[in-house]
C-alpha cells in the first residue's frame, strides 16, 4: 500500500477526489440559488483554495512553499475562466449548471494536473 501511496498520480486521484468533491458541494449548494454562475464559481472558487492548496502541495507534490501560491492562484484563475465558458455553454444543452459541472469536473480536473504539475509545482520553478 505505501508503495501504492508513493505514486504522485495515486495522490493526485485522491487527493484531487476529495478536493473535487468538496469544491463540487459548495458549487452544487450555491448553485440552487439564483446567483449568477460566474459569483457561484468565485465563491466555490474561494472556499476550496486554501483547502486544495494545502493538500494538493502538501500531500500530492510535498511542496508547501509560500512563493508557489502566486502560480497556484494564476493556474485557478485558467481553471475558472475554463469552468465557466464550459459550464455557460453547456447548461442549456444538458439541461442546468450542476449537469453541466458534473460533465466537465474529470476533463478540467486533468487538466489542472498538468497546470499544477508544469507551472506550479515543477521543481524548476521556485
Amino acid at each position: 500500500m505505501l508503495t501504492f501511496w508513493n505514486n504522485r498520480i495515486v495522490r493526485y486521484v485522491v487527493v484531487g477526489g476529495l478536493n473535487t468533491l468538496f469544491g463540487f458541494a459548495v458549487y452544487a449548494v450555491l448553485a440552487l440559488t439564483s446567483l449568477p454562475t460566474w459569483l457561484i464559481l468565485i465563491l466555490a472558487n474561494v472556499a476550496a483554495i486554501s483547502f486544495n492548496f494545502a493538500t494538493t502541495g502538501g500531500i500530492v507534490f510535498r511542496d508547501l512553499k509560500a512563493q508557489r501560491i502566486p502560480r497556484f492562484l494564476i493556474t485557478y484563475g485558467i481553471i475558472f475562466l475554463t469552468y465557466l465558458t464550459l459550464i455557460e455553454g453547456l447548461s442549456p444543452l444538458v439541461g442546468g449548471r450542476i449537469v453541466a459541472m458534473a460533465i466537465v469536473v474529470l476533463p478540467v480536473s486533468a487538466l489542472n494536473y498538468g497546470l499544477q504539475m508544469l507551472f506550479v509545482f515543477n521543481r524548476g520553478s521556485r
